[in-house]
């Protein structure tokens, strides 16, 4: 059983295309919110009868907790692992070759709860297929380099007119500017106001560079008075100055992860902490909720459908989700079986593919997912990278000319809940990839 990781484990072979065999239905995230604590509470009574030895018992809420969550990789393995304990080796082998199929990574191999089941030619074929789904493949190439060390850099922008890069330091409170030769300098810095800066979008048209921040014990100089303060930020391309602050109307905490923006200048963010979306119309001062807290639990990275009717959200616990902005009705995006979209960080729009960076399973990777013609079913996924060796908790990505850049080495595994970060000898300059698309 594994129960180290709060995610699941997850590999796939780059360049590999999973159709839409054996699709989810779609379901409201408000019922996937319910089942999700159903099955970690199953999850945790499991863990604690595994401990006390009482194996028929740590089946019994396995299966309660797959019941809640079949799309859970750790959830499947460990109702495989309860199922050898308990002398069902045909439903442990099939949910073991189900992990394999997926293209996930687990050390079934190692694993003593497997001990009955080892030396039989059919587990040691689903031990092959799960360590050679951890194999590195991708096709990224080196971008940029942006020099300085304990950085721990999130977001990238692009402004098309400029041709000119942004990227956000989670440490630091810094925004940092790329020109087309290769230059770093500094565009805006704490005292324009800044937490840690994550997402950023550039409204190419009104040239303003959007960026969200949020207080987090990660941010240098945090206080606990600072506790859940967010804000989005405008800063004017012409004059790198703050032209814009939205913060949200009440007193509750918010941590204010990702931004998009529709063509017509409305700005879309994610709140990972509260759990809830906001909206910014175009030319507003105010942010309104779009979606509450409670219909999702933790929204990150966020793409708009080309038509604009739906607003994509990555929830980090319950895959993708889409937002009808006419209705405001939230519903998960019917996905294969086969298929993991948890743990999504980054998420692009190119056409009618989503480009989702991957930090919240193993190995991390980068996928391209082909969405249906009305944005709420994914049709097929293309992992582009995974295992890369330059990969430290990668984050967050912009296209730029038919290539996909994204920062490969965040760091954040170099600083930990309180803020205490590694020897600065540990860090390295921060790395951006790119993928042609």
């Amino acid at each position: 059983m594994t129960t180290k990781n709060r995610h699941p484990w997850m590999t796939a072979i780059a360049g590999v295309l999973i159709s839409t065999a054996g699709t989810v239905a779609a379901q409201t995230p408000a019922t996937l919110v319910a089942s999700h604590a159903e099955a970690a509470q199953a999850a945790k009574l499991g863990q604690e009868a595994y401990a006390a030895g009482k194996l028929d018992v740590f089946l019994v809420e396995m299966r309660r907790a797959y019941a809640e969550r079949p799309d859970h990789p750790r959830i499947i393995y460990n109702l495989a692992s309860a199922l050898a304990l308990n002398g069902k080796p045909d439903e442990a082998m099939r949910l073991l070759e189900r992990l394999g199929a997926m293209g996930l990574s687990m050390p079934a191999e190692k694993d003593e709860d497997f001990k009955s089941l080892a030396a039989t030619d059919r587990f040691r074929a689903a031990c092959a297929r799960l360590a050679a789904n951890s194999n590195q493949a991708g096709k990224s190439s080196p971008a940029m380099t942006i020099p300085g060390k304990q950085l721990i850099l999130e977001g990238l922008a692009y402004d098309p007119v400029g041709k000119v890069v942004f990227a956000s330091s989670v440490r630091e409170r810094k925004i940092f500017r790329i020109d087309a030769a290769g230059a770093t300098t500094l565009l805006a810095d704490r005292s324009a106001g800044l937490w840690s800066v994550f997402g950023m979008t550039v409204d190419s048209k009104r040239r303003v560079l959007w960026v969200a921040t949020g207080a987090v014990p990660q941010t240098d100089g945090f206080t606990p008075a600072d506790a859940g303060k967010s804000a989005v930020v405008g800063f004017d391309l012409r004059t790198g100055k703050a032209v814009h602050r939205l913060e949200p109307a009440d007193e509750k905490s918010h941590t204010f992860g990702d931004v998009t923006l529709a063509p017509n200048g409305d700005l879309y963010v994610s709140d990972s902490d509260g759990g809830a979306l906001f909206v910014a119309r175009v030319g507003a001062r105010t942010l309104d909720v779009l979606v509450p807290s409670g219909e999702l639990l933790s929204p990150q990275g966020l793409a708009l459908s080309p038509d604009g009717a739906r607003l994509i959200v990555a929830d980090y616990a319950l895959g993708l989700c889409a937002v009808n902005l006419a209705t405001r009705k939230v519903t998960r995006v019917a996905t294969p079986e086969s298929v993991c979209l948890l743990g999504v960080d980054g998420v692009s729009s190119f056409g009618r593919d989503l480009l989702v960076i991957q930090n919240g399973v193993r190995p991390h990777r980068v996928a391209r997912v082909r969405m249906s013609a009305g944005f709420d079913a994914v049709e097929q996924l293309e992992v582009l990278d995974v295992g890369n060796p330059a990969f430290d908790e990668p984050t967050l990505g912009v296209v730029i000319d038919g290539w996909f850049h994204f920062i490969a080495n965040s760091q954040w595994s170099k600083i930990n809940a309180k803020g205490e970060m590694a020897p600065i000898d540990q860090f390295r300059d921060t790395t951006v990839l790119k993928i042609k698309l």
